[in-house]
C-alpha cells in the first residue's frame, strides 16, 4: 500500500518560513498570515498571495516584492516557455541569448538592454533561484502608481498558485536578494533604503 506524503498546510509553511528568515507577519482577523515581510540588505521584501481573475475563473498567484531605488530605467521580463512561445519564435519574435543553454532551453527573456540581462543571467544564485521557481515570472519595471516613489523601480516573481514548498519559497527570496544586489553591480539601483512596499 502506497503511503500518501503528508498534506503541506500553507499556514504552517509560511510561519515557519518567518521564524527561520527572521520575517515579520501581518494577518488578517482571523489570525491568518496575510503576508510577510523580509528585510535584505536596505530593501525590505514582500511576501504574499493574490488572485486575478476575468470574470469567469480566478488563479491564485504566490509573490515576491522588493522596491529599489533605480538609476537608470532598466527593464526586464522572464517568463517560462510554453507550447506557444516556439511559434512565437517561428513567426520572427526576437529571442535574448541570455548566455546560458538551460535558461535559454526553458525561459523567454525580454529587456531593454541585453548587456544588463546577460550579466543578471549569468549568476548562478539567479540560474539556482530560476530552477528553484519552476514556473512563474519575473519582472524589473519602474514603480508606477499615486502612491510610487519618485525615482524607485519594482523586482516582482510571481508563482502560480499558493506555493508551499519550501525550496520554493526560499529560492524565490533568494533570487529577489540575487538581483537587487546585482542591480546595485551594474549601476542600475542604489543602496538606499526605501519605503517598504504594502502588503
Amino acid at each position: 500500500m502506497r503511503r500518501q506524503r503528508p498534506k503541506l498546510d500553507r499556514e504552517t509553511i509560511w510561519r515557519a518560513l518567518a521564524a527561520r528568515r527572521d520575517g515579520s507577519i501581518v494577518t488578517d482577523r482571523r489570525n491568518r498570515v496575510k503576508s510577510m515581510a523580509f528585510r535584505v540588505d536596505a530593501w525590505p521584501v514582500v511576501l504574499d498571495s493574490y488572485t486575478k481573475s476575468n470574470g469567469e475563473s480566478s488563479q491564485a498567484f504566490t509573490r515576491v516584492r522588493a522596491i529599489c531605488h533605480g538609476k537608470d530605467d532598466f527593464r526586464l521580463r522572464i517568463g517560462r516557455r510554453t507550447i506557444l512561445s516556439g511559434l512565437a519564435d517561428w513567426f520572427g519574435r526576437r529571442r535574448l541569448h541570455a548566455g546560458h543553454p538551460e535558461i535559454e532551453a526553458k525561459w523567454i527573456v525580454q529587456c531593454n538592454s541585453e548587456g544588463r540581462a546577460q550579466s543578471l543571467l549569468m549568476l548562478p544564485a539567479v540560474v539556482d533561484g530560476l530552477r528553484a521557481m519552476r514556473s512563474g515570472t519575473v519582472r524589473i519595471e519602474r514603480c508606477r502608481g499615486r502612491r510610487a516613489v519618485p525615482g524607485t523601480q519594482q523586482v516582482t516573481i510571481a508563482m502560480s498558485g499558493i506555493v508551499k514548498e519550501p525550496a520554493r519559497l526560499d529560492g524565490a527570496l533568494d533570487l529577489c536578494a540575487a538581483i537587487l544586489d546585482q542591480l546595485v553591480r551594474m549601476g542600475c539601483a542604489t543602496r538606499r533604503p526605501v519605503q517598504a512596499a504594502r502588503p
